[in-house]
């Protein structure tokens, strides 16, 4: 087993299953997800040391976080940082899949809307949902944009 640096030092999609929610199919107080230590230790790993972290890791883990989040009907608070770390490290790179993940339950979207973005940073995910927006798009993703502007809208009023 890999551990957490080196994990990070040498991650792509083929190791995902190292982080992946991993839920046992029985619905029972002693169902578990096989991964969530493992996965929580990388998640402290990277926020202790956000330099050099590949993107995809950091959207890997916010999505099997927020997978973990919808099932067990809870966050943990190691989302609002790992959330703010990919945002601020990749730009709009995640933005669509921030908004969608963010939607898996009540739980990650209030989570999510505890976090303080940097100005900055709001201002340019909000342009980028309505330049998302203005393009030609299925109902459900100007639909999808349109939660982002009145998100990051609400963000930028937590600045005022």
């Amino acid at each position: 087993m890999l551990e957490p640096l080196e994990l990070i030092a040498i991650y792509d999609s083929s190791l995902r299953e190292l982080i992946a929610f991993n839920w046992s199919e029985v619905y029972a107080p002693e169902s578990s997800d096989a991964n969530i230590k493992f996965r929580h230790a990388v998640i402290q790993a990277v926020i202790a040391n956000p330099e050099n972290v590949p993107l995809e890791l950091l959207r890997d883990l916010f999505d099997e976080e927020t997978r973990f989040a919808a099932e067990v009907g809870g966050t943990n608070p190691i989302l609002r940082p790992l959330t703010l770390l990919m945002l601020k490290a990749g730009g709009s790179k995640y933005l669509r899949e921030f908004l969608e993940y963010r939607e898996r339950s009540m739980d990650v979207a209030c989570a999510t809307s505890e976090i303080i973005f940097p100005r900055e940073l709001s201002q340019q995910l909000l342009q980028e949902c309505q330049i998302k927006l203005a393009q030609r798009n299925t109902v459900c993703e100007s639909r999808l944009w349109e939660q982002g502007i009145k998100f990051f809208h609400w963000q930028l009023e937590k600045h005022l």
